[in-house]
């Protein structure tokens, strides 16, 4: 959902700006900073004003609600996103490279992640165009087109997101955090007759046996490939 106000001059009051210097994009970068350094709960009209030095009111004029400065957030981080410069010929791993550039996004701004994970992914988006056109294209060239191309972009994206929230907190984790949690899953594994996780407990909680996101793609573009394939007849199922 996009913004309803429209950008125009400040009441007099405001302290630090001038009639003119005050935008819509101003506004989000400022709500983005606050998100991301200091968390969603941290953002609200009243904070985005503060950091700004002006008076709350004029927020209003770009913003009506914090749901509606949700989606504004939501679209602007993924309004950043620019297609990469991409040299693969194979189609599967040029999605890989722009699916792994959108995924570093996603970490360079954990709060859309926040956002996305709990609210419909916005339609608005100039960068979620951008990715989608990209990713039906490479699958179009693998004669994946229509329905089945919509669904196969779902589950690449949502895997990709999956990853995201997944890796984003043990990003700052080390090998104690690892062992630490192994010792637990050993315990609960051990308490409950679960041989095969107590057998498997540090492998199951060490960061380096898990596949990397391009790799979790890669065997996802596999499955998506030959189901095409077999769909359109072209080998015997089995």
């Amino acid at each position: 959902m996009r913004a309803t106000r429209q950008e125009g001059d400040l009441k007099s009051g405001d302290r630090a700006r001038s009639k003119s210097s005050l935008t819509r994009t101003g506004v989000l970068d400022a709500a983005v900073a606050i998100a991301d350094g200091e968390g969603l709960d941290a953002l609200s009209i009243r904070a985005i004003a503060s950091r700004l030095d002006i008076s709350h009111m004029s927020v209003y004029r770009f913003v009506s609600s914090k749901d509606e400065l949700l989606d504004l957030v939501a679209i602007h981080i993924m309004d950043l996103f620019e297609l990469p410069q991409v040299f693969e010929t194979d189609w599967k791993e040029r999605i890989v490279h722009v699916m792994s550039v959108w995924r570093d996004l996603l970490v360079a701004h954990p709060s859309a992640v926040q956002i996305l994970a709990y609210r419909r992914v916005s339609a608005g988006s100039d960068g979620l165009a951008r990715l989608m056109e990209n990713v039906l294209a490479n699958l179009k060239s693998a004669d994946i087109v229509g329905v089945p191309a919509v669904r196969a972009f779902w589950e690449i994206f949502t895997l990709t997101f999956g990853n995201t929230v997944f890796e984003l907190p043990r990003s700052t984790t080390g090998d104690a955090d690892d062992m630490a949690a192994a010792r637990s899953l050993r315990e609960v594994a051990e308490t409950r007759g679960f041989e095969i996780v107590k057998d498997l407990a540090e492998p199951l909680t060490m960061l380096d046996t898990r596949a990397s996101l391009e790799d979790s793609i890669r065997v996802l573009l596999d499955g998506i490939a030959l189901t095409s394939i077999r769909q359109r007849g072209l080998v015997p199922p089995g």
